[in-house]
Order: structure tokens, then sequence, then C-alpha cells
């Protein structure tokens, strides 16, 4: 009998454990944890995890004395918002647990010595936010942590000298504690697994406690500790993998405990240190992640610097700098060079090594006057592309004549004296299609009037901004784009000067399109080839816009079309090819608009709903919905199709009607010179009235070689007429001559069709001035033109016969 009695008290305590709580268990008021011992009798070895948690309001938990039943917890423990408890009196018992310790928030603790029996914590230990804790003891057995040591926001905490610990797997983080001098209690730390930082720490005075440390595995911040006067605590860490960081220590005047130092495997940053004028301390090391220096008032020069390899430079915001010497020896730049806010500087001279960088930023240097020493950089492959911006004595852009692609944008952003782009001559490709925004923005530059420099871009991803620069009155320049990716967004607004929309390259469709308050635009041509809008097109705030001629091509507006303030217009004519559009319509506030009634817009509002449609403020005939809708009614015909096909022999024309009212018939008109004359082919009879569809064809036996132009004249009974969109027929001309290779070096090869004996031959540069002029007599064999020294970028080369005739055709410089 008594074997027996033994061994059920044997098994007692793993009855008990059976009643403990098989997930974690949440106290939130003072009965929940008076009720603990009872609900759970006998538990003393919680399996999960302890959370004891405030709500918004304030907690009644003020005593956790019925929990010193508990020895261990198997999971975390977190006392978060305990408004009340200011001892943790309750938990000396746990002498263990198997996760995170956290003390998160809680105003009045200040006792948490019940924690003593705990030598380790696997996971993370944080005391933060908890305004009445003075010191750490309670904590003073824990020797190892697995995870992050977080110390942050404690008002009243003088010390963590209480601290023992030996070994943190993770980082540690001693943070915003205004009453902090010195770290004593990290003295014993000779294991750190990555992150070291000390922030926002403002009475702190040494960092000494840290001598103990020999390598950083990650990152090393010391900033914002306005009374720390010294790094010395620092000078046995011989390995920094990571980046080390020296930031807005005020009084810090000396960087030589950094003297011993050759590599940082990361970001080397020394910044808003107004007491450091010399780099003399970095001077043995040449090898960094990357360089940054900022916002340090008293620093004269660079020169002390030795780096021979770095992956990103960030020069910004130290006014006494005039030169960049110090960095002569890099070449390469794989990520940035950023050189921005340095009142002081005019040149980049010291910068003539580099051959490679990533994206280029410069900004904000008001003396710097030239960025020639950039010349042996070709491309641009990183993120940020090219930025320069607010450079307000930089006027061109001289020394980047050899970037040929840039993967990133272009920002070209309020620098108050630029007053062209050269420089950018040679860029033929603007990729920016992982960047949110823009593949080009020129904004905010005041006396740049011209953009030419551009003639050899072919590539711009993404479109382009081009506002608020006060000279510019041509956007010649854009004209030789041929695609503008897989989003085009153009944006022209703010441009004072400008005449004229000429000289945009080749735009069939645009996905959102804004011409917005440019004062001297009278109408829109330039854009003729223009065919779709999928999104959004806006035309607004012109004072001189009259018409919309421009627009003869455009057909398809799959979103939005707005026409607001516009005062001089009067018509929409030159949107009478427009046979689709699908969203949305605003025409307001043009006072002088009277005639909006185009088929387009007719078609739209016979289906749309009133929600869709915005039409006010204009004149009579466009001044209501129902207004523009009694004049489409008068409309003779709806044209749905229009298209001109090239056959074998002839060129084919077909259309088609929804509706016909008093109409007589349709005129087919031909243009063989770019639409300066017509001529009409012959004549079809309408169906008079109709409102049914119907289909109509045409056949041109002889169309005229190079491009034709067709068109249909609309005629009512009554005389009146309309014309349609206008369509277009290329018949191939045969070249009579040819050039190879293409792209070519150092010599073009020109070679002429048997027929031409003798002709002129003219090369022109993308901005069309002439280079080259000389007469070439053939006499069977091919010619031989030097192209060495012609710069990177695209030209044309004229060949003019006896009979004048002229072909032209293109090539490419490349790089020799």
């Amino acid at each position: 009998m008594k074997k027996l009695y033994c061994f059920i008290a044997f098994l007692l305590p793993f009855a008990s454990f059976a009643q403990c709580p098989t997930s974690t268990v949440f106290l939130g008021t003072q009965d929940d944890v008076n009720s603990f011992p009872s609900t759970y009798p006998g538990c003393v070895t919680l399996p999960e995890s302890l959370y004891l948690i405030g709500g918004d309001q304030p907690t009644d938990i003020s005593d956790l004395s019925p929990l010193s039943v508990l020895t261990s917890v198997g999971g975390s423990i977190l006392i978060q918002n305990m408004g009340a408890l200011t001892t943790l009196n309750g938990l000396q018992n746990i002498t263990s647990i198997g996760g995170e310790l956290e003390l998160y928030s809680n105003p009045v603790l200040a006792d948490i010595s019940a924690l003593s029996q705990i030598t380790s914590v696997p996971d993370r230990l944080s005391i933060d936010g908890n305004d009445a804790l003075t010191t750490l003891f309670g904590l003073n057995n824990v020797k190892s942590i697995g995870n992050d040591l977080n110390i942050s926001a404690n008002n009243a905490l003088t010390t963590i000298s209480g601290l023992t610990v030996t070994s943190v797997g993770e980082d540690i983080n001693i943070v915003s504690n205004p009453l902090l001098t010195d770290l004593q209690g990290l003295q014993n730390i000779v294991t750190l697994g990555n992150d070291l930082l000390i922030s926002n720490n403002d009475a702190l005075t040494s960092l000494q406690a840290l001598s103990g440390f020999t390598v950083v595995n990650e990152d090393m911040e010391i900033s914002y500790n306005p009374s720390l006067i010294s790094l010395a605590g620092l000078e046995n860490i011989t390995t920094y993998t990571g980046d080390l960081i020296i930031l807005g220590n005020t009084l810090i005047s000396d960087l030589s405990l950094l003297l011993d130092l050759t590599e940082i495997g990361g970001t080397l940053r020394i910044g808003e240190s107004p007491l450091i004028t010399d780099l003399k301390a970095l001077e043995n090391i040449t090898t960094v992640g990357g360089l940054y220096i900022d916002g340090n008032t008293a620093l004269t020069t660079l020169s002390d610097l030795k780096l021979t390899s770095a992956q990103a430079i960030t020069i910004e915001n130290n006014d006494l700098l005039t030169d960049l010497k110090g960095l002569e020896n890099i070449t390469t730049l794989e990520e940035n060079l950023a050189i921005i806010d340095n009142d002081g500087l005019t040149n980049l001279n010291e910068l003539a090594g580099l051959t490679r960088i990533g994206s280029m930023i410069i900004a904000n240097n008001i003396a710097l006057n030239n960025i020639q020493a950039l010349s042996k950089i070709t491309s641009l492959p990183g993120y940020f592309g090219l930025q320069i911006a607010s450079n307000s004595a930089l006027t061109d852009l001289q020394g980047l004549e050899n970037i040929t692609t840039i993967s990133g944008p272009v920002l070209i952003l309020q620098n108050q004296g630029l007053t062209s782009l050269n420089g950018l001559d040679g860029l033929t490709a603007i990729d920016g299609t992982d960047f949110n925004g823009p593949g080009l923005t020129i904004t905010g530059n005041p006396d740049l009037a011209d953009i030419s420099a551009l003639s050899a871009l072919t590539t711009l991803n993404n479109g382009f901004a081009i506002s608020e620069n006060g000279a510019l009155v041509s956007l010649a320049g854009l004209n030789n784009i041929q695609s503008f990716g897989p989003f085009s967004y153009l944006y022209i607004a703010g441009n004072p000067s400008l005449t004229s929309l000429a000289g945009i390259g080749n735009l069939e469709s645009v996905d959102v399109f804004v011409i917005d308050d440019n004062d001297l635009l009278t109408d829109l041509s330039g854009l003729e080839t223009l065919e779709t809008v999928t999104l959004y097109f806006d035309v607004s705030g012109h004072g001189a816009l009259t018409s919309l001629k421009g627009l003869k091509n455009l057909t398809t507006i799959s979103g939005a079309l707005v026409l607001d303030s516009n005062p001089m217009l009067s018509n929409l004519n030159d949107l009478s090819s427009l046979t689709s559009l699908l969203k949305t319509l605003t025409i307001t506030n043009n006072e002088n608009l009277g005639t909006c009634a185009v088929a387009g817009i007719c078609a739209f509002l016979k289906t749309s709903s009133p929600d869709d449609v915005m039409i006010a403020n204009n004149s009579i005939g466009c001044n209501s919905q129902q207004q523009v809708e009694v004049s489409c009614g008068n409309l003779p015909v709806t044209l749905v199709e229009f298209k001109a096909r090239k056959q074998e022999r002839f060129v084919q024309l077909i259309w088609s009607t929804s509706s016909e009212v008093n109409s007589s018939h349709f005129d087919i008109q031909h243009s063989h010179n770019a639409g300066q004359s017509w001529e009409t082919l012959g004549q079809i009879r309408s169906s008079g009235e109709s409102s049914e569809a119907k289909n109509y064809e045409f056949i041109h036996l002889n169309p005229s070689q190079g491009e034709n132009l067709y068109r249909l004249k609309m005629v009512d009974l009554d005389k009146t007429f309309a014309f349609s969109t206008i369509r277009s027929v290329n018949i191939d001309q045969p070249n009579e001559f040819s050039v190879y290779p293409n792209p070519v070096a150092d010599q073009l090869t020109v070679e002429a069709s048997g027929a031409t004996t003798a002709s002129k031959l003219r090369i022109c540069n993308a901005a069309g001035k002439m280079l080259l002029s000389k007469d070439v007599k053939f006499s069977g064999q091919p010619y031989q033109v030097e192209t060495s020294a012609l710069p990177t970028g695209i030209y044309t080369i004229q060949m003019l016969s006896g009979t004048g005739k002229k072909q032209v055709q293109k090539f490419v410089k490349m790089v020799h």
C-alpha cells in the first residue's frame, strides 16, 4: 500500500500539467489574473505564452501575485499597456521562458526585480516605453539573448548597468532613453549577431562600454546623441561588414579612433557633425560599399580620403567644400553618384576618372557651373537615371555627350541658368519603365529656350513632362522619337513662350495626353500623326488657341476628353475624324465655342449616361448637352468607317455609314503633295435617307509613287458638306542608292543603282544641320565616306540627282 501511495504522489505533477492551457493565455483585467489559479489549478508550467495586455482603456491590473505559482513559460512573456502595474512581483518564481520577453508601454512600472531568476531569453528581449523604470535590475542574471536586445523610449532610465549579457543573437538597439548617460551593462558582450544602433539618447556621454566589441557583422549606427563627446569604445572594432554611420552627434570633433580601419563593407556615413573639419582619420580606408558625407558645416576638404573602390558616393550639404579632392581614384560606381546642396562647389573636376556610374543626381549646387569632368560616362544603367536639378549657375550639360542610354528617368528641374540641353546630344534611349512617372521631365527651367540637343533620342519609355519652362518656344528635338514604350504619358503645360507642338516624333497612340496653359499656342499643329488616346486627353487653359488643327487623324479616345477654358476656340471641326469616344466628355468654359457637333461626339452622346457628360459655359450651340444633340441631329451623314488599302496595282477605298439624312453624294478626293492641293477622283451617290448601315467602295487605279492622301467630301442636298478623316497610302519608290554598314564606325559605303552615275551627297545631323556636301561620280563603283570624326548619333544622308530627284536614308554613327 505504501508503494502505491508513492506512485500516486509521483504522478500528481503530470496530472496538474494536464490542466494547463494548451494555447497562449491572455489576461486583461485584475479578475483574469486573480482567477488564474482556480481556472488552471495546479498549473506551474505554461506550455505556450503569457500575455498581459491592456486595451484602449487603462487596465486595472496592479497585482500579479496570483501568478506566483508559475515556474516556467514555454513561449513568450508580453506585458503591455498596464496602466496601474508598478511591480512584477508574482513572476519571481519563473526561472525560464521559451520565447520573447517584452515590457512595452507600462507607464508606472518601476520595479522588474521579480524577473531575476531568468538566465536566458531565447528570442527577443525588449524594454520599451516604460516611463517610470530607472534601472534594469531584475535582468542581471540574463546571460544570453537569442534575438534582439531593445531598450527604447524609457524616459526615466538612467543606467543599464544591471545587465550582464554576454551574447546577443541579432541586433542591439539603445534608442531614445533621454537620461541614460553611458552603456555600462554591455561591457561583457563578446558576440553580436547583426546590427548595433545607439541613437537619440540625449544624456549619453560615453561609448566606453563597447570596447569589448571587435567585429560588427552588419550595421553600426551612432546617431543623434547630442551629449556624446567621443567615439572612445569603438577603437577595438576592426571589421565592419555592413554600414558604419556616425550621424548628428553635434559634439563629436575627432574621428581619430577610426584610423585603423581599411575597409567598410557597407556605407560609411559621416553626417551632421558641425565640428568635423577634415576626414584625416579615414585616410587608411581604401574600400567602402558606399560613401555618404553630408551636413558637415565646417568640413572644408575631402582631400584626406584615399578611396579606390566604392559602389556609391553621396556628397551632400557641405557648404564649405569647394572641390572633390580625395575622390580622384574612383573609376566606377555601380550604384549612384549624388552631388547635392554643396554651396561652394564650382566643378566636378576630381571625378574625371569615372568611367561608369549607375545613376547620377546633381542637385542644388548653386555655384556649380560645369559638369564637363563626367565625359567618360557612356551609360547610366541604374534605377534613378539622371537628375539635374536646381543648379542655378549651370548653363548647359556639356560633359554628358557620350551617354547614349539611360535606364531610369531623366529629370531636368529648376535650373535657373540653363539655356540649352547641349551635352545630351548622344542620348538615344531613355528606358524609365520601372519608374512611376514620365521617362523625361523638363520642368521649371526659366531660361531654357532650346531642347534640340535631344535630336538623337529615338526611344523614350513612359513619355515626357515638359512644363513651366518660360523661354521654351519649340519642342524640336523630340522629332526622332520612334517609341514611347508600353505606357505613354505626355504632359505639356505652363510653357508661356511655346508657339507650336511641332517636333514631337512618331506619335500614333498615347495613353495620357495633357496640353494645358501654354499661353501662345494657337493650334495643335504637330500632332498630325496622332490617331488614338487610350485613357485621357486634356486641352485646357490656352488663351490664344483658336482651333484644334493638328488632330485631323485622331479617330479614337478610349477614355476621357476634356476641353476647358480655351476662350478663343470657336469650333471642333478638326475633330471630324473622331469616330470613337468611350467614357467621359467635358467641354466647359470655352466662351466662343459654338460648334461641337462632330461625328464622334454625336455618336457618344447617343449612348452615354448624363453622369459622363459635362457641357457648360460655352457659346450658343455648345452651351449644353441638349444644344449639341440638336446640332447633331442636323448632320447629313454619320460616318462609321473609312479605310484606304493598298492592293497590288491600285488603292481600294471603303467606307460605311450608320445613318444618312438629306445626303446627296460623296466626292472622293486625292492629294499627292501632302495635302497642299486636292483633286476629285470621282463621285458616288449616297442613299439619301437611311437609318441602317450602308457600305461604299471606290477604286483608284493609278496612284502616285510616294504618299497618297485620300478623303471624302460628304455633300448634303442643300450643298452643305463635311470632310472625313484623311487616309494615307504609300506607294513604294525603288531605292536608287544604299548605305552600309549601318550602324557605322569609321567608314560608310554609299552604293548607287546602275542608272545613277553622278549625284550630290549631303550628310545632316539629327538637328538638320548640314555637315557634308559633295559632288560624287559613281561610275559603277561605290563611294566611301569617312565618318570617324562624327559624334555618336543619328544622321541623314541625301542623294540629289542631276534631275533634281532627292532620296534620303538614315544611318547611325556608333562609338568606334
